[in-house]
């Protein structure tokens, strides 16, 4: 079998590229290589990534040799040139899209006319199956008119969700009100995706039943997962709080800013002791380091991440947007922290509240159950035990990885509706 996985990314670095979606195509490729696939990557690239003088054929090979050693096994390489994103009119940024989501400002560099070509070419080599990540891909996918002999597609974060609870959160500015009119053209274009495909993947059973509501046919629940560790310590004892997140990532970069300027001061009020570790690509160049805050540090990119979870007693998660699931908070579960997070910063992870981790919106409310949880060491031992225990039986990367090779291998018929 030859399969063909197409990613919205760029090629991973091994060591660095660890966060988010990069843990998540992972499932996807073990899956297949597992079933004897020969694996084919597609990926898309900046001129900053590949110069544009360069040849993408003979780039993509000289890829091979670190895909080997990422993924352990031989990967044929392919990569896309991103579409640049010129400074763009009212009539771009705001009219294009409500007709087609191939042309809104997130999706378009992905599913431009050239990206659609490129992709339509790869498909035009005849793989057995394919496997697409997120809607901006799949757009390009569903621009070339190309089908494909088995398509599965993953949608990871269901991209009109994401956007109507960015549209709804404050600053309401006219420009995020006018984005509401994208909608539509996202809702159409994961409907035509998941008609084509085999099956579609959500991260969760809340965006299962959504998508079922709106009629998309055949979705299936396949989790994000992570590699559980043998015996972790728990939760130490000194009052540290950790925050993870690659801050290019909005929601991330929000959800930093709040802990630190907002949150935190509540919990040193009471705790002048309590210390934050602000941790993840891009969190060195937050603007509220620039205030020196008291009690903060600020990590930058730290590769053994299991690190931070040892010298943590606390991880925090307030989150107010995004979409899927957090894979930060199922790392931080498998480690047995005790997790003060948001309802949105825990959506979709199957945790109880009170019993495997703390949910609170607020900010005095998230800054009095972090004081609960420090002041109390058997209850976060406690929580955090009970949360890894979910972990195990639910978010185990190895049990996924079943599950998909259960639909790779499965005809038609038997995909999840």
């Amino acid at each position: 079998m030859r399969a063909l996985v197409l990613s919205l990314l760029k090629p991973p670095r091994p060591g660095v590229d660890v966060h988010g979606t990069y843990k998540r195509i992972p499932l996807h490729v073990r899956a297949l290589h597992a079933l004897g696939a020969s694996i084919e990557m597609a990926y898309y690239v900046t001129d900053g990534d590949v110069p544009a003088s360069a040849d993408l054929a003979e780039a993509a090979r000289a890829q091979e040799a670190a895909e080997a050693v990422y993924w352990g096994f031989a990967a044929r390489v392919h990569l896309i040139r991103r579409r640049p994103r010129p400074p763009q009119t009212f009539r771009d940024y705001y009219l294009k899209g409500v007709a087609a989501a191939a042309d809104q400002p997130a999706l378009s560099s992905f599913a431009g006319p050239e990206q659609a070509a490129a992709v339509g070419a790869l498909l035009d080599t005849g793989p057995d199956l394919v496997v697409v990540n997120n809607l901006h891909a799949t757009c390009a996918v569903l621009r070339s008119g190309r089908r494909a002999r088995r398509l599965f597609v993953d949608l990871d974060d269901v991209q009109h969700l994401v956007r109507l609870r960015w549209c709804r959160q404050p600053p309401r500015t006219p420009g995020r009100l006018m984005m509401l009119s994208h909608i539509p053209a996202l809702i159409a274009a994961e409907r035509a995706a998941a008609r084509r495909a085999e099956a579609t993947f959500v991260c969760s059973e809340a965006d299962r039943a959504h998508l079922a509501r709106l009629g998309l046919p055949r979705v299936a629940v396949v989790p994000n997962a992570v590699d559980v560790p043998p015996d972790p310590p728990g939760p130490a004892a000194e009052p540290v709080l950790l925050f993870v997140g690659g801050m290019g990532h909005e929601p991330n970069h929000e959800a930093a800013e709040r802990m630190v300027r907002r949150i935190f001061p509540l919990i040193r009020r009471e705790r002048p002791d309590a210390r934050l570790l602000v941790a993840g690509s891009g969190s060195e160049c937050l603007p509220s380091r620039a205030g020196n805050p008291p009690g903060v540090a600020y990590c930058g990119f730290v590769p053994d991440i299991g690190s931070l979870f040892a010298r943590s007693a606390v991880f925090v998660c307030p989150m107010l947007n995004g979409g899927g699931t957090r894979i930060k908070v199922l790392d931080a579960a498998a480690h047995a922290l005790p997790i003060v997070s948001t309802h949105m910063g825990a959506g979709g992870i199957s945790l109880a509240d009170g019993k495997e981790i703390v949910l609170r919106d607020t900010d005095e409310a998230f800054a009095h159950a972090c004081l609960h949880v420090l002041s109390d060491h058997a209850m976060a031992r406690r929580i955090g035990a009970a949360a890894r225990a979910v972990i195990q039986r639910r978010y185990d990367a190895a049990s996924v990885e079943s599950q998909l090779e259960g639909f790779f291998r499965e005809p038609r018929s038997a995909a999840a509706g």
